[in-house]
């Protein structure tokens, strides 16, 4: 489904465990290779690499990344805001989430979720928009609502918003607020 995953999969195991350990890893790998204890690296041994420098709590991603073929559908249903009485803003959003393995033969299964993801909300400003809040979440399979206290109103938000995850549709994860 998807030819450069492998890069993809590099970037955002970057984003999640740091570039300096994901650089290790390959720096590592590469001090191996030139000490001759290994002639030609593997893509097996590259994976041993990162997977010690893998939190316990984000193996998943690892494997999700690079020993299945899995995708997202992250999709940000509806997005709210109230300001309270001491002038922040309660922001609520109804997000849908599904991860599935797509197998050799294109037959999807899908996965119990509870993966980490950004959730993010914008606020507009003279030089474009910038990010108002910008957190991982803990984001579980089906509908949700994620509530966060902003100091400003958003113009938008939603689920995954920088696009990190390998999405079968990335244009429904954000959604404008109504009214801006």
């Amino acid at each position: 489904l998807y030819y450069r995953k492998g890069g993809l999969a590099m970037y955002v195991l970057g984003k999640y465990l740091g570039k300096e350990k994901v650089n290790g890893a390959l720096r590592h790998l590469l001090q191996k290779r030139a000490t001759r204890e290994l002639t030609l690296p593997t893509t097996l041994q590259l994976y041993q690499e990162l997977e010690q420098v893998t939190p316990d709590s984000l193996s998943y991603l690892l494997s999700d990344l690079f020993t299945r073929n899995t995708y997202w559908r992250l999709k940000t249903k509806q997005i709210a805001a109230e300001q309270d009485k001491t002038g922040d803003w309660q922001v609520t959003l109804k997000v849908q989430a599904q991860k599935v393995v797509i197998d050799t033969a294109g037959h999807e299964t899908e996965l119990a979720m509870n993966d980490l993801l950004e959730v993010g909300l914008f606020e507009k400003s003279n030089r474009g928009e910038k990010p108002l809040y910008l957190r991982l979440h803990r984001i579980r399979s089906g509908e949700q609502t994620i509530t966060v206290m902003v100091p400003r109103k958003p113009a938008r938000g939603g689920i995954d918003p920088n696009y990190l995850m390998i999405d079968l549709r990335y244009d429904d994860n954000i959604m404008e607020l109504d009214g801006q």
